[in-house]
């Protein structure tokens, strides 16, 4: 079962918010593809895969 919100706010804050209060056991989420010379994955993803309680797939664009 998955399901899918919408909030206004700061974007890593509200995704963490979000998935402590549904008990997730999984965070899904997308970021873009780095550009040239940059070798991290985005800074929404990156702090999210940092502090989240549970597990985190990233998937790149394109």
């Amino acid at each position: 079962h998955y399901s899918s919100r919408v909030r206004r706010g700061v974007v890593h804050q509200k995704i963490l918010e979000e998935a402590g209060s549904r008990y997730a056991d999984i965070i899904v989420m997308m970021a873009q593809k780095p550009g040239q010379g940059r070798y991290s994955i985005g800074s929404n993803a990156e702090r999210v895969v940092r502090h989240a309680k549970c597990s985190v797939m990233v998937v790149r664009e394109g």
